[in-house]
């Protein structure tokens, strides 16, 4: 596992959860400050570790020097949690006490300078350039401390105190990343040490169960599934307290409280103890907590600390006393840059004082630091205002009057950086007022949002980004009410659109179209009630022809599918090739095959009839199926004997043997024969034995020469 996916799932949880937030940090800013945030959190974290330590140790709070330095914590700042941290460590080590701490390890991580940090050193590096304006920073070995040292400088002047840029984070922001990942790659006891939070102790026939909640990871707090019992009451752990386990065990060793509380699945810090209250700050929501419950447990833990603070006979430091002569107070407001006062102080001293010549000389110089800071003021005081172009010229004359003079030179590239902006946008803006006049509503739109992101509130931008936002949303609005076919609430939105602003994009035209689709819908339901009333008469030819024209001038108008498949049901069709009466449902014949729809040619639409048996013959056949004639019925002699049809080129009557040459009325018997018995059969045709033609099976006589075939 890489240390970006170990910072995530295997340290403490305010760590973790602080540098989740800074890798997905994408604007630049803001990913810097969260950057800034992580090394606040990281250093909160190892400073409570050791101040505990130093508070619930044998010692007593033993150490003068340790305990003043402890007396920050009624109002601690950045700089001095980093004090706490360096005055426990350094107790302990000249001590000979490391071994003694639950983090016997955080003494090395904090102090050692190592040359196999190159990240840090890139990042000391690129602070140092930052914080003393240079470019030849190159620092090959560096420990945690001067890291600390240097990040506290750079918060305190840049995003403390001062001005931070967009060019500053963009060029920080990988360096101070990278520095954080190997810095805590550095702690690796933070992840060896689980944070725990201990909800509940039960007390059981002399056991002491302790259900903790573990605090690791970037994921919210969870139970452990095994809770520390132990028999021995010096093991007995307070609730509803944060705990330090040992290395690699779930064992709580130490209390964090109160400087870190659990609170609602987060861990917030010590921010302010006051008399009647204390704070606690979240690094998650920014929010500040007063439990007033945890002062009472703040004042009995750092009690003997705190109280040195109000008996100065107790206390081991040494108290300066206030100057006696106006020189040197002058010398001492002079040294806290408080210029007002040393001018003050100066004007006391008279001719007559030993120090006269030198405060001439001190006042020349504090009478300049006023006026140089009268102008810083201003030209600060127009910076606020946002009137750079007036700013710009003053802070370039303090430039050039004191070079080098607190942040002017930063405020100089902000002032240049702020007018290039205001030249852009004063391009974008006329850009946005020309698409407008020319009716570019969609350039117009997005040119002032791009106006509203740069700087909200320049000019009437917002005014005129709410209207257009209110158009775009009611046009939005409309298409997606065209797409729905909601044709009718569609017209009501363009019509407003219209309204508000004449010639939308292509409104009018919409208008229209809507329009259209209305009387469309209104013609469409008019047909469709006419098919109704058509079915209900059984008038299903007509009721099928409307609903195909309805469908097919609008598909999915109403339930005409389900009815055009009802019509169907009741329709036949014939099968222009097998001639068999099909569904008009179907696409194909059930019985052939063919495609019902698509009839080859116009001549084989429909079957013909038989001449012969009378039985219906599909289209493609040339024969009839049933008897076998062919399709065109062959010329007929009617024989004037029994009346019956024979070919025309017979001579004789199949039936009656009659001659068919017999005018009609005149009987001619065939020839008395007996049948010869040269007269073969086989299978359905009969040779006649005199003329040898062949004559179909059942005839009597033969077709050609009237022979009797058969006795009878």
């Amino acid at each position: 596992m890489d240390i970006k996916d170990e910072i995530r799932y295997r340290y403490p949880y305010p760590i973790a959860l602080t540098y989740h937030n800074t890798v997905n940090a994408r604007e630049a800013m803001a990913a810097h400050d969260q950057r800034l945030k992580l090394f606040e959190v990281t250093l909160k974290y190892t400073a409570s570790i050791a101040v505990c330590q130093y508070l619930t140790g044998d010692g007593e709070h033993s150490d003068p020097q340790v305990n003043r330095t402890l007396r920050g914590l009624t109002r601690p700042s950045l700089g001095q949690w980093n004090g706490f941290l360096r005055a426990v460590l350094t107790y302990y080590k000249n001590a000979n006490r490391l071994e003694e701490m639950v983090v016997p390890g955080l003494y090395d991580a904090y102090f050692e300078r190592r040359k196999d940090r190159p990240a840090l050193c890139d990042a000391y590096n690129a602070i140092r350039n930052c914080l003393e304006d240079r470019t030849d920073s190159a620092v090959k070995a560096v420990s945690v401390r001067e890291v600390f040292d240097a990040l506290i400088t750079y918060r305190n002047k840049t995003a403390g105190h001062g001005v931070v840029t967009r060019d500053l984070c963009e060029r920080l922001n990988e360096p101070l990343l990278t520095a954080m990942e190997e810095l805590l790659g550095v702690m690796t006891f933070l992840r060896d040490h689980r944070l725990v939070y201990i909800e509940d102790v039960r007390v059981k026939r002399g056991s002491y169960t302790h259900e903790l909640i573990s605090y690791m990871g970037s994921t919210p707090p969870s139970r452990l599934s095994k809770a520390f019992v132990t028999d021995d009451p010096r093991q007995y752990r307070t609730e509803e307290q944060l705990y330090l386990c040992l290395k690699d065990q779930d064992v709580p060793a130490l209390s964090l409280h109160p400087l870190m509380i659990a609170w609602q699945e987060d861990v917030l810090f010590l921010n302010e103890s006051r008399e009647k209250d204390i704070e606690y700050l979240s690094y998650q929501t920014g929010q500040i907590k007063k439990p007033d419950r945890l002062l009472e447990d703040f004042k009995d833990i750092l009690g003997d600390i705190l109280a040195e603070e109000g008996e100065p006979a107790a206390v081991s430091e040494k108290v300066t006393p206030p100057p006696a002569s106006p020189f040197e107070r002058a010398m001492t407001a002079v040294e806290q840059e408080d210029w007002a006062e040393a001018r003050a102080q100066l004007q006391l001293i008279e001719q007559a004082d030993a120090h006269y010549n030198e405060a001439r000389s001190l006042w020349q110089m504090v009478q300049r630091q006023i006026d140089l800071s009268e102008k810083y003021q201003r030209a600060v005081e127009l910076t606020r205002q946002g009137q750079w172009e007036t700013a710009l010229p003053a802070l370039e004359a303090l430039q050039a009057e004191q070079p080098g003079y607190r942040d002017v030179k930063a405020l100089i590239s902000m002032a240049q950086s702020e007018i290039a902006k205001l030249k852009s946008l004063e391009v974008l803006y006329q850009r946005a007022r020309e698409a407008l006049d020319g009716q570019r509503w969609v350039q117009a739109l997005d040119l002032l949002r791009q106006l509203q992101n740069i700087r909200p509130g320049y000019r009437d931008v917002g005014v005129l980004l709410d209207r257009q936002e209110r158009l775009n949303t009611l046009y939005n609005q409309a298409m997606d009410e065209m797409r729905e076919r909601k044709w009718a609430i569609a017209l009501t939105t363009l019509n407003q659109l219209q309204t508000l602003q004449e010639n939308y994009r292509d409104v009018a035209a919409l208008i229209e179209k809507t329009q259209a689709e209305l009387d469309k819908e209104a013609e469409l339901g008019e047909m469709y009630s006419q098919a109704k009333v058509h079915m209900a008469l059984d008038e299903w030819e007509e009721a099928q022809k409307l609903l195909k024209d309805i469908r097919r001038r609008q598909r999915d108008f109403q339930d005409v599918a389900v009815l055009l498949k009802e019509v169907q049901s009741h329709l036949q069709v014939t099968c222009w090739k097998c001639g068999s009466s099909q569904p008009t449902s179907r696409k194909y014949c059930s019985k052939c095959g063919a495609v019902l729809s698509e009839p080859p040619s116009i001549a084989f639409e429909t079957p013909w009839t038989c001449w012969r048996c009378g039985k219906a013959v599909p289209a493609a056949k040339k024969f009839c199926v049933n008897c076998g004639a062919p399709r065109e019925k062959p010329p007929t002699v009617r024989c004037p004997q029994c009346g019956r049809e024979n070919p025309s080129n017979r001579k004789f009557c199949a039936s009656c043997g009659a001659s068919l040459a017999t005018p009609a009325g005149v009987y001619q018997p065939a020839p008395k024969e007996t049948p010869s018995a040269m007269t073969q059969t086989s299978g359905a045709v009969v040779t006649c034995p005199k003329c040898g033609h062949q004559n179909s099976h059942g005839r009597r006589f033969c077709a050609q020469c009237g022979t009797l075939l058969t006795s009878g």
